[in-house]
């Protein structure tokens, strides 16, 4: 069978959106399959491995704007001749898609009546407030009187943009959830049914023989805002006896507020997470939104380390028993008091055991595949 996998950006590794899309990619592989990647990019490129190919298309920014709202319209309107083009020469059986290309991958798609799935991986195609503070099943949808004015300002362009999204969940055949929670929010906003899929991961870096330490440094992933950064740096701040480590890229203001901290270690970018879960002590993740799921909660989980994280969205099913959630809104002494009780003498042994069952039972296995998208 030969599919069509379109989506802004398949060769980065930044997030749990880049490695979904490789392992959907690799199993398909694996299954006999033939897959054309189409992403978008700033030089026009093409790489051809085996049953694999992957082909990059111009996606260049205006000069002078860069606006996400604005960039999702313009780019989709490009895209579409991008991906009628492909799927003539192609001639694919199936088109996966996800994120900002969605819109115009699903409606070609449903044009040249090819088959088409769309995998759900963030909030940007229900609000453009990510529910910060929020249950995206209680919360609102977003309207021009229950937005922020900076939102209210642009109001035309976001609906716009919502509206694009809104089609290509609707139209595409078959939508695909990456937890129970997120099966429930497209549900309630598009009023359709969804097939659910958790994270694929490789098991090969998995290691039985690892050992974790409740001494070890505490791992902190993404730091961003809605990921809870500032509570980490409270925290660190109060717990002076901990050490703890920051993965990911951050602002300058922000490497400076952890440079300030003799007990945070901050690490730009590593391809090597199987490392940085295993010279932690738990991951620690106050999300200050719903996260959708979360496979970080997963690979740690693998290893046997153990979560504090945020009771909201799709994280109470990556962690299951193997932690201690807490309400996104608690102080930074309830964190402390959680992190504190993980990695207590007497419970530590007992949350590694629970995140490393919890997380076996989530894996994604190839006949869920088969059913899935085949």
């Amino acid at each position: 069978m030969r599919i069509i996998f379109s989506l802004d950006k398949y060769k980065k590794n930044e997030g749990g959106a880049d490695k979904l899309a490789k392992g959907i990619v690799q199993s398909l592989l694996q299954m006999g399959h033939s897959v054309r990647v189409m992403q978008g990019g700033r030089d026009e490129d093409f790489e051809g491995e085996g049953e694999l190919e992957i082909k990059t298309k111009v996606l260049r920014k205006p000069v002078f704007i860069k606006d996400n709202d604005y960039l999702t319209i313009y780019w989709n309107k490009i895209w579409e001749n991008i991906i009628r083009n492909e799927i003539e020469e192609y001639k694919p059986d199936i088109l996966l898609t996800q994120n900002i290309l969605a819109p115009a991958s699903v409606s070609v798609a449903k044009e040249m009546e090819i088959k088409s799935l769309i995998l759900f991986h963030g909030y940007r195609p229900l609000t453009p407030l990510f529910f910060k503070g929020e249950d995206a099943l209680t919360a609102e949808k977003p309207s021009f009187a229950n937005l922020p004015i900076r939102y209210k300002l642009k109001w035309r362009l976001i609906k716009k943009n919502l509206s694009l999204y809104s089609a290509a969940y609707k139209t595409a055949d078959t939508v695909v959830a990456n937890s129970k929670y997120i099966a429930k929010v497209i549900k309630k906003f598009f009023d359709r049914d969804s097939e659910l899929m958790y994270p694929i991961i490789d098991l090969k870096k998995n290691n039985d023989d690892f050992m974790p330490n409740n001494n070890a440094s505490i791992l902190f992933v993404k730091p961003q805002e809605i990921k809870g950064i500032n509570i980490l740096l409270e925290v660190a701040n109060k717990m002076t006896d901990k050490r703890f480590t920051v993965v990911g890229t951050a602002s300058k203001g922000l490497r400076n507020k952890m440079s300030r901290q003799e007990n945070i270690t901050h690490i730009p970018w590593t391809d090597d997470m199987d490392a940085m879960y295993k010279s932690s002590s738990l991951l620690f993740a106050p999300a200050q939104i719903p996260e959708p799921f979360g496979r970080v909660f997963v690979e740690a989980g693998l290893r046997g380390i153990p979560s504090v994280a945020t009771n909201a969205g799709g994280i109470p099913e990556a962690v299951g028993k193997g932690g201690k959630l807490i309400d996104m809104h608690s102080s930074v002494d309830e964190w402390c008091s959680a992190i504190n009780e993980v990695l207590s003498e007497e419970n530590y042994q007992t949350f590694c055991n629970n995140a490393k069952n919890n997380a076996n039972q989530l894996l994604t296995r190839t006949d869920a595949l088969q059913s899935i998208f085949l």
